[in-house]
């Protein structure tokens, strides 16, 4: 489009051809209503609101503004159930759901041919489900049918103009923690994994005939690391269970399970404590094994030996692990309990025919970050 060449232009200031009125009174003449004019005005607004996938209409007198705010993202929506949302609701769309919500965008290609950007935020604090889904079978998100949005969250979503719909990520961070074995899905927009585990503890030994002091379950490894992750992953988790406690017959307490996250960390259980009989003291119980997978990865602390003073016997107290701290003291009777997670289980002292305690189980946290 360029300024007008109609006949009696006037410079309107700095060189700019316009348009001036006729004055009768003292002879100047008007500019001349030129066709030219008129089709470059009127195509250069009718093919931009073509642009956006509107449909021309001489009764609508707000298409110009609807073009503008479908192309800026200019639009503010507030959903708080199942919504079929069209281009006009292009731009900031606020997620109050009051309970399983599908937000159903429009066909990637109702922008005809350009982008179009919605920008989800996730307002309420429901255990109720949200998920941001294609309209047509042609098209796809991020390469599949519907993306999760979870409380909290701040997401964009861009369409292509033909048949793509991409996230540009969440912003923030995603955090689980994980306390029973289970799978873990990657969500949309995440894209990198801080996980931390620890494996089961080893469980106290128990005190036969005669009585005795027996050892302290070792407590188990701790893991932990950054890694690459995907969208749509599934990351198998497995919590390592706690040691069995020995029993007065007398027998061992049990090694701690191992825990692992995917492939990428592997976190093997503490060994348990030896039982003792016959007024002996059990020697101290030793970490033993190697985690394999984390940046930083540390064995559990040894589970304590029995002590025999004087003619009296203890039990010794669990080892600790990580961030946890050793089991408080020795026993003079059943095992103290274990710290969770991942601490050894206390073995049991003096008294004949004691048990000792169970390892505390391990247990796993996974924070996940966007782009």
């Amino acid at each position: 489009m360029d300024r007008t060449n109609a006949t009696n232009w006037a410079d309107i200031g700095g060189g700019r051809r316009g348009f001036r009125n006729r004055n009768i009174a003292t002879g100047v003449r008007g500019t001349t209503h030129d066709a030219v004019d008129r089709n470059a005005v009127q195509e250069e607004i009718v093919r931009a609101i073509e642009s956006s996938g509107i449909t021309p209409d001489g009764g609508d007198l707000v298409q110009l503004a609807r073009h503008i705010r479908r192309v800026a993202g200019g639009n503010v929506r507030v959903v708080t159930g199942n919504t079929t949302l069209t281009p006009d609701d292009a731009g900031l769309v606020l997620v109050n759901a009051s309970g399983p919500t599908t937000l159903t965008l429009p066909a990637v290609a109702a922008a005809n041919g350009g982008p179009m950007e919605f920008r989800f935020v996730r307002l309420d604090a429901s255990a109720a489900q949200v998920f941001v889904a294609r309209k047509t079978t042609a098209d796809t998100v991020d390469g599949t049918n519907n993306v999760r949005l979870v409380v909290g969250q701040r997401l964009s979503i861009v369409g292509d103009g033909d048949v793509t719909w991409y996230t540009l990520g969440g912003i923030g961070s995603r955090m689980q923690v994980i306390s029973a074995t289970t799978d873990v899905t990657v969500e949309q927009g995440m894209f990198r994994m801080r996980a931390q585990g620890w494996s089961g503890g080893g469980g106290g030994g128990g005190v036969g005939s005669g009585g005795g002091g027996a050892a302290g379950g070792a407590g188990g490894w701790y893991g932990e690391g950054w890694f690459d992750v995907v969208p749509g992953q599934v990351i198998p988790v497995t919590i390592g269970a706690g040691g069995a406690a020995g029993t007065g017959a007398p027998t061992n307490g049990g090694a701690g399970g191992t825990t692992s996250i995917g492939t990428y960390m592997s976190l093997p259980g503490g060994p348990g404590g030896a039982s003792a009989s016959g007024g002996a003291a059990a020697l101290p119980t030793p970490s033993s094994g190697a985690g394999a997978g984390g940046q930083l990865m540390l064995p559990g602390n040894p589970g304590n030996g029995g002590l025999a003073i004087g003619g009296s016997t203890i039990g010794g107290s669990g080892g600790g692990t990580f961030m946890v701290s050793l089991v408080g003291g020795y026993s003079i009777a059943t095992g103290n309990s274990a710290a969770s997670p991942g601490g050894g289980g206390g073995g049991a002292g003096g008294s004949t025919f004691a048990a000792g305690s169970a390892g505390a189980p391990g247990r796993a946290i996974l924070q996940f970050q966007g782009r």
